[in-house]
């Protein structure tokens, strides 16, 4: 099972979820460990990070089997579950 952030394909959130994590995250960073760079740098890795539908063709390239996902708060974050057996 994998945890991960992606990138919303639900328009209404996407607008809402970008200024959050172009805006709020950095400054949460640099007001909680004194520095806003590396969640500037999480929140452009995750919008370079892979689609959902890519991490689970990988999982079943690479030998995984009864892969699926489910996604949660609107595809902002993701579950992906599969069997290496």
């Amino acid at each position: 099972m994998c945890l991960e952030f992606f990138k919303t394909d639900t328009k209404k959130i996407d607008k809402l979820y970008k200024m959050y994590s172009n805006n709020i995250i950095p400054q949460l960073g640099k007001m909680i460990v004194g520095d806003k760079e590396p969640y500037e740098y999480l929140v452009e890795s995750i919008k370079n990070f892979s689609s959902q539908d890519d991490v689970l063709n990988i999982m079943e390239k690479v030998g995984f089997k009864y892969s699926k996902f489910r996604n949660l708060f609107m595809g902002v974050v993701s579950i992906h579950a599969g069997w290496k057996i």
